[in-house]
C-alpha cells in the first residue's frame, strides 16, 4: 500500500476555554516541541530523562542510545507490536514526579520514521504506565497531574467536563468513537498524544469526500466525540503502517493526535475506560 502525503487541513478554531482545576495530585510540567510533540520528565534507574507522552505506546520504551547509557540490557524476548520489533529489559526504577515503579519492563526500540520527532527524546511513556494512574493532561496550563487510579472519574474535578467512554482495542489502546458531519454514522478512532497530528488513512478520506479527488485543503463542517465537538479541525491523510497494524487497510480509523486537544484539559481514567474532555 503507497505512502500518501496527502494534508487535509482544516484550521481549528480559536477557543479559549477556562481549564477545570486540578489539585491534590502528582503534577509535572509537559513541554510541547515546535511541532506539537508532549515531552513529560522521567527518571530511569536515577537518571533524568525526557520521554515522549505517549497514549498510542502499549509499553513505555527507551532509544538504543539510551538503554547503552543506563545499562539496560536485552533479556533475550522480543515483542513484536505491530510493526515495531523490540527488546526488552528490566529497569530496576521508573519515576513520574514523585510515583515510582519498580522492576518496569520497558522495550528498546528506535522510533519509526513517520513519528517525525523535532526534538531530542531519550524514550517513550506508554500505556503500561499511564494506565495505573488517572491523569489529568492540562495542555492550556503546560501540565500533567497524575492521581491514583479511579480517583478523577468520581471526583469533582471532571464536573462540567463531557465524559466519552471508550473500549481497550489492541493491546488496550485508547479506541473511541468519532462522527464527521459530512457523513453519518461514527468510525473507529484511537487516542494518540504522541502524535503530533490528527491523521485519517486515505480510506477515509475517501469516505468523507464521497469517491474521486481528495482535497488537500478542503473544510469540514465539523467533528464530535461523545458530546464533545471540534466545528474546525486540522487532519493530515496519511497511510501509516501502523493503521494496517490497528485496522484493516481499507477500514475507516482516526488517529486523534495531541494537537486536538492543545486548547482544551482532559483526563485519562483508563481503570474506568473514561476520557472526560473540557468543553
Amino acid at each position: 500500500m503507497g505512502q500518501a502525503r496527502l494534508a487535509l487541513v482544516v484550521l481549528i478554531a480559536c477557543r479559549s476555554p477556562r481549564p477545570p482545576v486540578f489539585s491534590g495530585g502528582v503534577e509535572v510540567q509537559l513541554a510541547q516541541s515546535a511541532h506539537g510533540t508532549v515531552f513529560v520528565p522521567v527518571t530511569v534507574n536515577g537518571r533524568p530523562l525526557r520521554f515522549i507522552f505517549d497514549t498510542g505506546a502499549t509499553i513505555s520504551a527507551v532509544t538504543p542510545e539510551t538503554a547503552r547509557a543506563l545499562g539496560l540490557v536485552s533479556d533475550g524476548t522480543t515483542l513484536v507490536n505491530g510493526t515495531i520489533k523490540a527488546e526488552l529489559a528490566t529497569a530496576e526504577s521508573l519515576a513520574v514526579g514523585s510515583i515510582h515503579h519498580a522492576r518496569v519492563r520497558i522495550a528498546i526500540v528506535a522510533l519509526p520514521e513517520e513519528r517525525r520527532i523535532d526534538e531530542h527524546f531519550d524514550g517513550v511513556l506508554g500505556l503500561d504506565i499511564l494506565g495505573q494512574h488517572d491523569i489529568a493532561i492540562d495542555m492550556p496550563r503546560h501540565r500533567f497531574v497524575f492521581y491514583s487510579p479511579n480517583y478523577l472519574a468520581h471526583g469533582d474535578a471532571v464536573d462540567g467536563m463531557i465524559r466519552v467512554p471508550f473500549t481497550k482495542g489492541h493491546y488496550g489502546l485508547v479506541e473511541l468513537q468519532v462522527a464527521f458531519d459530512e457523513k453519518r454514522g461514527e468510525i473507529p478512532a484511537f487516542l494518540d498524544l504522541g502524535a503530533q497530528r490528527t491523521i485519517t488513512n486515505e480510506a477515509t478520506a475517501n469516505w468523507i469526500e464521497g469517491g474521486g479527488r481528495i482535497d488537500p485543503e478542503r473544510s469540514s463542517r465539523g467533528l464530535t466525540i461523545g458530546k464533545a465537538r471540534w466545528d474546525e479541525f486540522k487532519v493530515v491523510v496519511d497511510n501509516l503502517q501502523i493503521f494496517e497494524y490497528w485496522i484493516r487497510s481499507d477500514d475507516l480509523a482516526v488517529l486523534l493526535g495531541a494537537d486536538l486537544f492543545r486548547d482544551r484539559a482532559l483526563v485519562l481514567a483508563y481503570q474506568d475506560s473514561a476520557l472526560f474532555v473540557a468543553r
